[in-house]
């Protein structure tokens, strides 16, 4: 019922290849997903304080601008502010999107709002056995508010 030892070379390296594959494979997913998921909280980071930027700057010119950017500083404030995080909008490594008065989402066309989309083009580590393209973290932010309405919280009154 055995085989023997003529009948049996070489069965162990064929087998050792496919398990070298699937520990690949795990290694790949493993690695690169734990880099995408850190890469991804960066990403949001820095969406979330460039918009927090250009809102900011959106507030302090409203009364002049009505929440509109016509000289562009709060889109400078934004790109600069991704630029400080580590995301230059160089449109090969990251492209940062500022929309002044955002286009998609609960706020769109509402002046005094600042939608920013920041995308981080990744390059592959192991899982460049399955393709050569890059990796893309994407992350958007919203921020904004118009004056007036302003009221007092008392937390212990």
């Amino acid at each position: 019922m055995w085989l023997d030892a003529k009948n049996r070379r070489g069965s162990v390296i064929v087998l050792m290849a496919v398990s070298l594959v699937a520990v690949l494979s795990i290694l790949a997913l493993s690695f690169d997903g734990g880099m995408l998921e850190d890469k991804r909280r960066s990403v949001q980071a820095a969406a979330d304080a460039a918009a927090l930027a250009a809102a900011t700057d959106l507030w302090d010119h409203y009364t002049t601008n009505a929440g509109l950017d016509p000289s562009g500083t709060a889109r400078a404030s934004a790109l600069s502010t991704a630029a400080a995080n580590g995301y230059p909008n160089n449109g090969v490594t990251s492209v940062v999107t500022v929309n002044i008065n955002p286009l998609s989402g609960d706020f769109v066309g509402k002046p005094g709002y600042a939608e920013v989309i920041v995308q981080l083009n990744l390059p592959r580590g192991f899982s460049s056995i399955w393709g050569s393209d890059s990796l893309h973290v994407t992350a958007r932010a919203v921020a904004g508010g118009t004056p007036g309405n302003v009221g007092i919280l008392m937390l212990n009154p």
